[in-house]
């Protein structure tokens, strides 16, 4: 039986695209009444400026610049309280460490970028909460540099928890997995470590423990599927689909068809590979594509460098007595291809 085939279809970005103001008179009265409030203002002036010298003659001689924490690094806490006991500064960090570790315990869940973003988020305030916490306090005198280098590496930390956030609101991060990867390569977390390390062996008689939210450092990790390998399939017609993948990345394809929340079929193509789906099912059905690297089966997505987008034309499958229909597909900009491409909201990606 000879193919229909339907025409080329261009894919893109990675992914497809095309398709395959009265002067006062003089001798007045005002002149007068001008002079009397004139030299009420100075006696004025002159009661008020006398208040300092008052107060300094009587003894308080505390300079309110010397507040604690109200210049450039000032830690907040006042410098006449007296420092906590090594058991009560014990406390205080193993409260750092649950209230941070939980947060980052939200992190590793996420399976989305909008996820990440709200899961680092929560780290961040969490972080920020227990810098102002550790910030009002005065240390066991002996613990008192490494809680200062403790409090400067939580501050890196926030950096660097923003600057993830963005990345996971770019695409770039795109599964709790890959943001903690990233975050744990970040200087501010080997600052923590250190501060940790410094903590520990700052008394002899009381190892200080914080820190072990900060995730061991781990590289990118780079998993990938056989070209063609299915991740769901329903056989049941003479419809063939074609897709050639001329990205530099892997990609998903989900045929979904019209009416239906879930793929008919799903099949990983890998960057330069070439599949062919047949069996497809006569109908109508759109086509949606999501790329990127380091694919993770059980999150079913890709943990960094993501993109979601879906053609915009359907797709009609039909079979008759004599003829089935094929559909060609390439996944990067195509010359004489006549499809459009638009993006998709991960969170509207059929699975």
């Amino acid at each position: 039986m000879p193919p229909a085939s339907g025409p080329p279809m261009g894919a893109g970005p990675y992914g497809p695209y095309p398709p395959v103001g009265p002067t006062p008179s003089s001798g007045s009265g005002k002149g007068k009444i001008l002079a009397i409030v004139g030299g009420a203002v100075a006696v004025v002036l002159l009661v008020v400026l006398a208040v300092p010298l008052l107060l300094w003659m009587n003894g308080d001689s505390e300079d309110p610049r010397n507040t604690a924490g109200s210049g450039p690094g000032g830690s907040g806490a006042s410098p006449s309280a007296a420092p906590m006991t090594p058991p009560e500064y014990q406390a205080l960090l193993a409260t750092v460490d649950k209230s941070v570790g939980d947060a980052f315990g939200k992190l590793g869940g996420a399976k989305s970028p909008k996820a990440v973003g709200t899961a680092v988020d929560g780290i961040e305030a969490a972080v920020e909460k227990q810098i102002e916490a550790l910030s009002r306090v005065v240390p066991p005198p002996n613990a008192a540099t490494a809680h200062a280098d403790l409090l400067s590496a939580l501050e890196g930390l926030s950096d660097s928890l923003a600057e993830t956030g963005s990345a996971a609101g770019a695409g770039e991060v795109c599964l709790g997995s890959s943001a903690l990867a990233r975050l744990s390569r970040e200087s501010s977390a080997q600052d923590v470590r250190a501060a940790q390390q410094a903590l520990a062996t700052a008394d002899p008689a009381q190892s200080y423990q914080v820190g072990q939210f900060v995730p061991k450092k781990t590289s990118d990790s780079n998993r990938r599927l056989g070209n063609g390998k299915f991740l769901k399939r329903n056989r049941s017609g003479l419809g063939e689909l074609k897709i050639e993948n001329d990205g530099g990345t892997d990609a998903v394809i989900n045929v979904v068809r019209n009416g239906s929340k879930s793929a008919s079929i799903s099949v990983y193509v890998r960057a330069k590979g070439k599949v062919t789906v047949g069996g497809v099912r006569d109908g109508t059905y759109r086509i949606y594509m999501t790329g990127g690297k380091d694919w993770d089966g059980k999150a079913k997505a890709f943990s960094r460098d993501c993109n979601f987008q879906r053609f915009e034309d359907s797709f009609k499958f039909s079979t008759t007595s004599s003829q089935y229909t094929i559909w060609t597909i390439t996944l990067t900009p195509t010359a004489g291809g006549n499809a459009r491409t638009s993006d998709v909201d991960p969170g509207d990606f059929p699975g």
